[in-house]
């Protein structure tokens, strides 16, 4: 369904600004003056191609969301700069000119104008929800609602550091295990591709009949000896398909889900990966109409 970006004057005289999603522009016009007498301007969006939507060769290999340290910094900033007193508009243009991250250094640059031009944050934001949580978005939202919108960066800010803290703790659990067994792959293949073929040889040479597991273990060895760049191929394809999947919102609600099922894992972070599986269902339970009252 279309969006379509609208000015209005409420019954007040004063301006709106805001998104709505409709069938048709007429449709839209219509649900507009329901609370807007007077419609200044209507226009359809124009989408940004997600991802998502394109090809293979146009899906990009890693994510394109901000990552969970940046977001932690990007909403301390932000709840130090409103609690100073600062106008949100003149915060994220500070945080524009100041943050290392070009996306974020563009994406506040670029929101920040339509900020002091009357639109909210989270409207202004939520056309980079390939770059941002829905959570993120959502919580700025009820933020401007309630006027709250300092504390709720700060509560942002304490979830996402907690949310590092914890990916970081399990990443350091996983490190040991892992370099574990790649160095027990290293081994084998090591046995497979030299060792047991010159054993193989010297059974050979032997004469007699080797028993079953012998021969199992010498037929798996030049299996080894033949097929290893075509195994390596295989498992260099499985794992670029997997990103690429996990890049794709089917694939991310999979990883959550996975993640959650894990024992500790799925324990100790329960916020983020269960807003990850509901938040491509999220959006349709909603009417698709946003108000953005201007300054």
């Amino acid at each position: 369904m279309p969006n379509f970006s609208y000015k209005a004057l409420g019954r007040d005289g004063k301006e709106v600004r805001g998104v709505l999603q409709a069938e048709s522009e007429a449709a839209a016009a219509s649900r507009i003056r329901e609370n807007y007498p007077i419609l200044l301007s209507i226009s359809q969006k124009k989408e940004k191609k997600r991802p998502d939507d394109g090809s293979l060769l146009e899906m990009e290999i890693g994510s394109r969301r901000i990552k969970t340290k940046k977001l932690a910094i990007l909403c301390s900033q932000f709840a130090i700069t409103l609690h100073s007193g600062m106008t949100v508009a003149r915060a994220m243009r500070m945080l524009a000119d100041q943050n290392e991250d070009k996306r974020i250094r563009k994406i506040m640059g670029a929101a920040a104008e339509e900020v002091a031009a009357g639109s909210t944050v989270a409207s202004a934001l939520e056309k980079y929800s390939d770059r941002f949580p829905l959570t993120f978005i959502e919580t700025i939202r009820a933020g401007e609602q309630s006027g709250t919108l300092e504390h709720s960066f700060d509560r942002l800010q304490k979830f996402y550091e907690k949310s590092y803290k914890t990916t970081e703790k399990i990443k350091g659990a996983m490190t040991y295990p892992l370099f574990v067994v790649a160095i027990a792959v290293v081994v084998l293949i090591i046995v497979m591709a030299k060792v047991i073929p010159t054993l193989a040889d010297v059974f050979t040479d032997l004469g007699g009949t080797l028993p079953l597991m012998t021969r199992m273990l010498i037929a798996t060895s030049h299996f080894f000896a033949k097929w290893w760049l075509l195994m390596l191929a295989v498992l260099a394809f499985l794992k670029i398909g997997s990103q690429v999947y996990g890049n794709t919102p089917q694939g991310r609600i999979e990883k959550a889900k996975i993640m959650l099922s894990l024992p500790l894992v799925g324990r100790d972070q329960p916020d983020e990966r269960r807003s990850t599986v509901c938040q491509y269902n999220v959006g349709a339970s909603g009417s698709g109409y946003h108000d953005q009252s201007g300054g």
